[in-house]
């Protein structure tokens, strides 16, 4: 027995029903008139738990009903709506699987309705009157005690409708049918009594006795065949399968695929600004120079600020595969190293490759392996010629002499020192000079002519003040600043230019002319790393271009976090603006499978895969620009390669889970509170 006690709902200061009590019996037809707003349709919903009352209870056999907030939830009602409320683009076998997979009862329902031909016709291409009369074996399918009609002929032509009426009025044999109507002539006509209300109150409630009597079907009535041998309701939630979830989603895709490129544009958008900060943030402009290292034959272990920080740097290190070398340069610019070759003797020398061709390009009689050489005034057996590399204007492999530790270290000691002093390209002789202090130079007439003539704006010859540093090949080492006492003006050659220092500096000019540092493979990834480690530099011909590339990325960082924080927040805002759409859009569907007791793991998964396609096609088109942004970028940065697939990917999925999220949230919500004004 269902019972309606006190029933009273407010909408703002609209009063829809006022204290309405009702019962009904086990079974019969039950009309409920009224006009638009007189307040059926508020107790429809009421009826299903779409909407709470402000006050009252429905009670079916002694048990409230939809105490735990969520709609139809103890299955009480099997609801037929106005037009059916069937799943576009699903079958009709496919709208009935959501109450019953029966297979067996389908077809008999389905006969009996007339309508058994169009078990596997999608709902969209058939009639009206057919398409309820679905929406009635849906109702009886999911097993309920009471049909509940809202409008069941209202979307009918008179044929069908007077159809549908009789086919309620024979399932009112076995159970409570009730349907809402405004439709006086179908009411009086079929009805077992009818209920009028107005202004939210019941105006009338009366037997009607002279209705039509129900249709037998052939030896027993339809109610009875379409009985089930089950006594009690199960309650157990239901869910789609994923296929009529893919159906459902594909169609609504189809019949607004405008207005989802346009979400996809500017979704990929969003999502690329994400993607492509992240992408320069994750950079490792180090792991790309190394990987770089491969197409040079040798790199430099160097230090060119402090050779005592540079010692301690090495000092424990492991030095396996590592070659010592001088920087040197004699004084007609052929050679520029002294690499150390301990296999070689004290009076022995090997030649690089284009240094051998140039002393024999030189020397009158060619020089050739086993003869005697003269080296910087000292003379070796020549021992060999190194092979040629390939990167001979990297670090000049070609144009070095090997000799072993202490012949090097011996002819560098006793050999001339030159000098640059700055803005000056040309090579300065400088000698010793013991009647000058520390600190004290003079500059013979050649280089204070020189310096008078081409630098007159770096240094002020008036102040008598000059400043001068040691160079190797473009690289300082050394500097200083000295006061000039004198000018020797007697020199007649000033071609040469000739710097005096004190004994003091000359010997620390001396110490720094002997800056060394170590060769290595590069394709040794493992030896490099492990240096750098160290504090040590590599360098080779991208050097440089290294360290300009990850100063400049440097700076750009915090430009990069703050496009990525501003593409976070408003992705964010988008994808909850995008959910918000979907599910408004779906919430007339949402209804019915709510009413039909669909699970939420089911409207969970209806939300997802709406938004899902979206979601890929827009990281689709995010990937393809990244890989454009990283091509190009490529081409015009050197060693900033960026982490496209990593920040691709973590992008998708952080955008994922935010969606999930989000569709979690929107069902929970649901649960709770439904906007009736979104689905009439």
């Amino acid at each position: 027995m269902l019972e309606i006690v006190g029933i009273s709902k407010k909408f703002k200061n609209v009063t829809a029903l006022d204290n309405i009590n009702l019962s009904f019996a086990d079974k019969g037809l039950v009309a409920i008139l009224g006009e638009s707003g007189s307040g059926k349709s508020t107790l429809f919903n009421i009826l299903t738990g779409i909407v709470k009352p402000d006050g009252g209870q429905v009670i079916f056999n002694g048990n409230t009903l939809n105490e735990d907030g969520k709609i139809n939830s103890q299955n009480v009602f099997g609801i037929i709506f106005q037009d059916g409320n069937l799943f576009g683009g699903l079958t009709v076998k496919e709208n009935l699987d959501i109450c019953c997979k029966d297979a067996e009862r389908q077809n008999r329902i389905l006969k009996n309705l007339g309508i058994k031909k169009y078990l596997n016709s999608d709902v969209r291409k058939i009639s009206g009157g057919e398409l309820q009369r679905v929406a009635i074996a849906r109702a009886l399918l999911d097993e309920s005690k009471i049909l509940l009609a809202d409008e069941p002929t209202g979307s009918l032509d008179e044929k069908n409708g007077e159809n549908v009426m009789s086919i309620l009025k024979e399932l009112s044999l076995d159970k409570l049918v009730i349907f809402i109507t405004h439709n006086n002539e179908f009411a009086e006509k079929y009805a077992d009594r009818i209920i009028k209300i107005h202004n939210g109150t019941i105006q009338e409630d009366i037997q009607n006795f002279a209705s039509a009597p129900p249709q037998k079907s052939d030896d027993d009535n339809l109610s009875a065949k379409l009985s089930t041998d089950k006594e009690e309701t199960e309650k157990k939630q239901r869910n789609l399968s994923f296929s009529s979830l893919n159906k459902f989603c594909f169609n609504k895709l189809k019949h607004s695929f405008a207005k989802s490129i346009t979400s996809i544009i500017v979704f990929s958008v969003l999502l690329a600004l994400i993607a492509i900060s992240a992408a320069f943030l994750m950079a490792d402009c180090r792991s790309e120079y190394l990987k770089s290292l491969r197409q040079y034959d040798y790199s430099e272990l160097y230090n060119d600020k402090d050779m005592s920080v540079f010692a301690q740097k090495l000092e424990g290190g492991d030095m396996t595969g590592l070659t010592r070398y001088y920087r040197f340069a004699w004084v007609d610019g052929m050679c520029d190293k002294i690499i150390v070759d301990d296999t070689l003797k004290d009076d022995e020398i090997k030649l690089g490759y284009f240094t051998a061709e140039a002393i024999n390009y030189r020397t009158d009689t060619p020089k050739y392996v086993g003869d005697e050489i003269d080296y910087n005034g000292y003379s070796f057996t020549y021992k060999e010629i190194v092979e040629q590399t390939s990167d001979s204007d990297l670090i000049n492999i070609n144009s070095a002499v090997y000799l072993n530790q202490k012949t090097a270290e011996k002819i560098i000691l006793n050999s001339q020192i030159e000098v640059r002093l700055t803005h000056i390209p040309e090579s300065v002789v400088v000698l010793c000079d013991d009647t000058l202090e520390e600190g004290e130079c003079i500059i013979d007439f050649g280089l204070y002519y020189y310096l008078a003539q081409h630098n007159p704006f770096y240094i002020d010859l008036r102040m008598k003040t000059v400043e001068w540093e040691i160079s190797n090949s473009g690289t300082r080492l050394y500097k200083k600043l000295y006061t000039i006492q004198s000018v020797d003006n007697e020199v007649e050659d000033i071609s040469v230019l000739t710097l005096y220092v004190s004994p003091t500096d000359y010997e620390e000019i001396k110490v720094a002319r002997m800056f060394y540092g170590y060769l290595l493979k590069s394709d040794d990834k493992a030896t490099i790393e492990y240096w750098w480690d160290r504090g040590v530099d590599i360098y080779n011909e991208g050097f440089h271009t290294y360290l300009e590339t990850q100063e400049e990325w440097a700076k750009a960082v915090p430009y990069l976090w703050l496009v990525l924080i501003v593409g976070i927040v408003f992705s964010a805002l988008y994808m909850v603006t995008l959910l918000n759409h979907v599910s408004a859009t779906n919430i007339r569907e949402l209804y019915i499978l709510k009413t039909l007791r669909v699970g939420d793991r089911s409207i969970f998964s209806l939300l997802v895969l709406q938004s899902l396609h979206v979601l890929i096609f827009a990281n689709v088109l995010t990937s393809v620009f990244n890989i454009v942004t990283k091509t190009l970028i490529a081409k015009s940065i050197a060693f900033l390669s960026l982490k496209v697939a990593a920040s691709t990917a973590i992008v998708f999925f952080v955008s994922l889970a935010i969606t999930l999220i989000v569709c979690a949230i929107k069902t929970k919500i649901m649960n709770k509170k439904f906007d009736i004004n979104k689905i009439r």
